[in-house]
């Protein structure tokens, strides 16, 4: 291997690709990234086995092929520290020779043959997506993910693909969101499959203004996304996710129609009256508004007034503050709708046609 790089646009690759890169693991070879010269073409790679990326490198000249299999921390302070424009890497065996104007270095790298291969994608089965709506998606979906392993299946982000409709739906079985978006083509077909959270963090940290379009595909049991100078790549996760559209209820007695801005200020000021030991607001609404009511021993109480949409009688609800910041956040709307039976059942937030939060209410009183 021989080549020239711009050091700026290695570091800014090598970054991305070392999020992935696992500090300690029982196969060490995994500990490494992998710098592969192919023709015209530089590209860097890690993984953990469960989650990996092909991340391309621009601003290279390449004069000799080859690979080099190099730890990232000493790899990336190199490139760090020095203030060179340029960086240049030759490979003598699995030493690694990195030169700057101001200095040499010698780099110990692993035997590549011990490294493991990365697949290939597919384009002919792959799906386009508008980046703006997978970004949109997954923000949407990805803070309602459970961390709870005992119940795996909750680990994972649902991809539901049918026809041109695309869904992703996440949960922690105190809380459900769900988002739909369109795609133009599919010859997938129908499918469902549970993506890890921390493959669709990595493809974001990927995406820049040029990508307006990414491709998603399933190749042998893998969830692969590419966008234009990346390929991220990741094990399903295994589990049966529980049927969304049976939890979410179909009718409604009352529903409430809030500005999104006024309504996320008053359940945070709200919630600075409440502790972890008890996280809780109530919720009052009558005619036209709506009163949010909060009291921790040690710290105080909080009351707090809003104009509400509302017609019918008056109802309490008990709910986590935490659940309603989270989406009010990422859900992109000037107002929300929410629709509930009484306060004992699940809470649904509307926002917009495409988006719904289904929240369960706390049966503690406050």
């Amino acid at each position: 291997m021989k080549l020239k790089c711009n050091r700026t646009s290695l570091l800014a690759a090598l970054q991305t690709v070392m999020s992935v890169v696992p500090t300690k693991s029982t196969v060490p070879i995994l500990q490494n990234v992998k710098l592969h010269a192919h023709g015209k073409d530089v590209f860097l790679l890690g993984t953990d086995l469960d989650v990996g990326i092909v991340r391309e490198v621009t601003g290279c000249e390449v004069k000799a092929e080859g690979i080099l299999i190099l730890p990232p921390g000493p790899f990336v302070g190199l490139l760090r520290e020095a203030t060179d424009e340029d960086v240049s890497i030759e490979s003598d065996g699995n030493l690694a020779n990195i030169s700057f104007k101001g200095g040499k270095f010698k780099l110990v790298g692993a035997e590549p043959k011990e490294y493991p291969n990365f697949p290939v994608f597919e384009s002919k089965s792959a799906v386009p997506m508008e980046t703006k709506d997978l970004r949109d998606m997954i923000a949407k979906t990805i803070f309602a993910v459970s961390n709870d392993t005992t119940r795996n299946a909750l680990t994972g982000i649902l991809v539901v693909l049918k026809g041109k409709d695309i869904r992703m739906v996440s949960s922690d079985a105190r809380r459900l969101a769900m988002v739909k978006r369109k795609v133009e083509k599919n010859e997938h077909g129908a499918l469902e499959v549970l993506v890890p959270p921390k493959a669709l963090t990595l493809l974001e940290k990927t995406l820049g203004p040029e990508d307006e379009t990414i491709q998603v595909a399933v190749q042998q049991n893998q969830f692969l996304m590419r966008s234009h100078n990346a390929m991220v790549f990741t094990r399903l996760v295994e589990g049966k996710f529980p049927d969304y559209d049976a939890v979410i209820p179909k009718d409604y007695d009352h529903k409430v129609y809030l500005g999104v801005e006024e309504f996320l200020a008053a359940v945070r000021q709200a919630a600075l009256m409440t502790s972890d030991r008890c996280k809780a607001v109530k919720m009052q609404i009558r005619e036209n508004h709506l009163t949010l009511l909060s009291r921790a021993q040690d710290l105080g109480e909080a009351k707090v007034d809003l104009a509400a949409k509302y017609t019918g009688n008056e109802v309490e609800i008990v709910f986590n503050p935490d659940f309603f910041i989270d989406v009010l956040r990422v859900v992109g709307e000037e107002g929300v709708t929410l629709e509930f039976k009484d306060k004992a059942s699940a809470v649904v937030m509307r926002g917009g046609k495409d988006y719904t939060y289904l929240v369960m209410p706390l049966t503690i009183d406050v």
